[in-house]
């Protein structure tokens, strides 16, 4: 999340946002953690996007983005 953190203090350093920005991130539900999201949060981030890559396995394994059809 540091790293996160940083990316909004360089872009608000360059550019100027409206109060009422969606401020959006894609996350990882298998990695996710309630941590995560206070964190996210915090740094101005209002609206998370959890997608699945693609449904091959072997796309899956090769972006290491394993996700069961379940």
């Amino acid at each position: 999340m540091k790293s996160a953190g940083l990316a909004k203090s360089s872009s608000h350093q360059h550019f100027i946002f409206s109060p009422d920005i969606e401020a959006s991130v894609e996350v990882d539900p298998h990695r996710l953690t309630r941590d995560h999201m206070v964190a996210l949060r915090e740094i101005g981030f209002n609206r998370a996007s959890m997608g699945v890559q693609d449904f091959n396995p072997k796309v899956q394994e090769a972006i290491h983005r394993i996700q069961p059809r379940e």
